[in-house]
């Protein structure tokens, strides 16, 4: 090979080997500027949430939608959109929150369940904003009156009585605009808390069909609670007793079956049943689950365990006996003393239309183990705090001592699972609004 070949070669070699590097060098920077990009986002989220946690409602909204402009994750961009629902109703820009809110139902499956009600909250936002123009325009009004009546005042009582009828105007409508909201069964106010309070009413609603529970309402009022008069049977946890006022609430009328168990158990981040649990018994009320199994369950219909309270007035049904039908045992009654039944018999029914409250299995509360007497606000229905839960009601296989309206099986871990333990869920008054 000739010299002049020699370095022909050479020149190509390096001019391909610098083209190679350079191809290399544009790869990266493009993936860099990706990554880089994607970060930039996600600040831009967290900047836009922090802003909005200062109040800082406009420029929170501008960090926001940048966000959302770039390459953010689905579960980000859910976020964001969230935060500019809210930051939008804060800036008053009603119409724009609407169409951020009806993006959020469109993109994430978590508002399906009101996915389809978007006319009805797009009549919802028009009804507030109308009300709301009637309301500024009556402020206006009376502002303008105000500050002309401070230097009229002496001299025009027309203007001086116009202005009292404009307050009193405004008073009303102030007041109409309240009533409308308050008819709202919604515990929440905003857009986005109507939104997920209506997801979870018709979530419940769906699953009370599906699974074909009754709920029963139960009246307020005030019991004695602990020990009845008598009962020769009492246990020392059982006493001193203590007036305790309820107000109304409602109750699933059998416990809660393995029938129904096991659909819920089918869900994501549902609970397993125990393997001891014949599954073909789909009537019969489940056992083996643990407090956490309990609530995980009633989570699920958004409601909750009933208070100790609660079920023990709820199983006296207004009664003052050792038993809700009398003092004097009547073994058909209750399910004792033999196996497993069938939930909602006839005969274990009492006055509240409340199956299985005596025998059958017994049912886990919400309730810490605390002393008697029994006071509300005493720290015992704290549902974050660590400790043992109080089963009440007796079971199939317990003594027949134990079945009564004020047994108390006290002491139970909450990640314990009894053999002969299930439960049934409760709603607060302010849960069940809009009926079932």
């Amino acid at each position: 090979m000739t010299s002049t070949r020699v370095r022909e070669w050479l020149g190509w070699t390096i001019a391909l080997s610098i083209c190679l590097v350079s191809f290399g060098t544009v790869v990266r920077v493009a993936v860099h500027s990706a990554q880089v990009g994607l970060t930039n986002a996600q600040l831009e989220l967290e900047e836009g949430v922090r802003l909005f946690n200062q109040n800082e409602h406009a420029k929170a909204a501008e960090f926001l939608t940048r966000a959302l402009a770039k390459n953010l994750g689905k579960s980000d961009r859910s976020r964001a959109r969230e935060y500019l629902v809210l930051s939008y109703l804060s800036l008053e820009r009603a119409a724009d929150s609407l169409e951020m809110l009806i993006l959020l139902f469109a993109e994430d499956e978590k508002y399906a369940p009101v996915a389809g009600m978007q006319q009805d909250i797009r009549n919802l936002f028009d009804q507030a904003r109308t009300s709301a123009q009637e309301l500024s325009a009556v402020k206006r009004r009376v502002t303008d009156l105000e500050a002309e009546n401070a230097k009229l005042i002496a001299t025009n009582d027309a203007r001086a009585k116009e202005l009292a009828a404009l307050v009193e105007a405004k008073t009303k409508v102030e007041q109409q605009l309240k009533n409308a909201n308050e008819q709202i069964p919604i515990t929440q106010r905003s857009a986005f808390g109507q939104a997920t309070a209506l997801a979870a009413l018709a979530q419940r609603r769906n699953l009370t069909a599906l699974l074909g529970i009754v709920w029963t309402p139960i009246p307020a009022g005030t019991f004695e609670m602990g020990c009845s008069a008598t009962d020769k049977d009492c246990l020392d946890n059982e006493r001193p007793n203590a007036q305790v006022t309820l107000e109304a609430f409602q109750l699933m009328s059998t416990e809660v079956t393995i029938g129904m168990f096991s659909q819920f158990a089918k869900v994501p981040n549902g609970r397993k049943l125990n393997p001891a649990l014949d599954v073909r018994k789909v009537e019969h009320p489940v056992t083996h689950v643990t407090y956490e199994d309990a609530t995980a369950f009633c989570g699920w219909l958004h409601a909750r365990l009933p208070t100790e309270a609660e079920w023990e007035y709820a199983a006296r049904a207004r009664s003052t006996t050792k038993y809700f039908w009398g003092d004097k045992w009547e073994g058909y009654r209750a399910n004792q003393g033999g196996s497993s039944e069938e939930v909602g018999q006839p005969a274990h029914r009492n006055g509240f239309n409340l199956h299985d409250m005596l025998g059958s299995v017994w049912e886990w509360t919400s309730s810490l183990h605390y002393d008697y007497p029994y006071k509300v606000g005493s720290g015992r229905e704290d549902d974050a705090a660590k400790g043992a839960r109080v089963v009440r009601g007796g079971g199939w296989d317990s003594d027949r001592k134990l079945v009564r309206v004020s047994s108390r099986r006290s002491g139970v871990p909450p990640y314990t699972p009894p053999e002969s333990t299930g439960f049934r869920c409760a709603l607060s008054a302010q849960a069940v609004s809009g009926g079932f």
